[in-house]
């Protein structure tokens, strides 16, 4: 069996990354489920969404979650692992994924593998107390819990704006 990929380099939140290896993780993180796509779309550049994905990944998976990926490491192994399961490996091309998941159109296609990833800061144990005391699904209360989230950091945003008279 063969890795999609190997990381050329460690793949943390503030160093310079390896443009192949960031493509090549949110492309398999997107295969699992774990990577979506920003509306500014598919880019080299490490983005919060890639490391939020990497982090829900390893909740996901047992692993230590720092958001840490380095070559031969856990999260690189577990990765290939999964992607391997999910017959991944053979929708992608010879070297990596270059061309092989999105065929250049920008587009991941997800499948999602399993329950949701929670977002961080969302525990399972919260997920099924929600679920429990409002009679809602599993989506239902991780989409309203993302919607709350998306709604407090924007009243930041309008709070830092009017602190900073713009």
């Amino acid at each position: 069996m063969r890795n999609p990929f190997d990381l050329n380099r460690p793949l943390e939140y503030h160093s310079t990354a390896d443009p192949e290896d960031v493509l090549n993780v949110k492309r398999g993180l997107g295969r699992l489920g774990f990577y979506r796509m920003p509306g500014y779309g598919l880019t080299d550049m490490p983005d919060e969404p890639l490391f939020e994905g990497v982090r829900d990944f390893q909740a996901g998976h047992g692993l230590t979650v720092d958001g840490l990926m380095l070559p031969g490491g856990e999260t690189v192994r577990k990765l290939n692992e999964r992607l391997a399961e999910d017959g991944a490996v053979q929708a992608a091309e010879t070297k990596g994924w270059q061309g092989g998941a999105d065929s250049g159109t920008g587009h991941i296609p997800l499948r999602p593998t399993g329950p949701e990833p929670l977002p961080p800061g969302l525990t399972e144990e919260q997920v099924r107390s929600m679920m429990g005391k409002h009679d809602k699904s599993r989506s239902e209360v991780i989409e309203e819990y993302r919607k709350k989230q998306e709604f407090l950091k924007q009243q930041e945003r309008q709070r830092w704006r009017i602190i900073l008279g713009k």
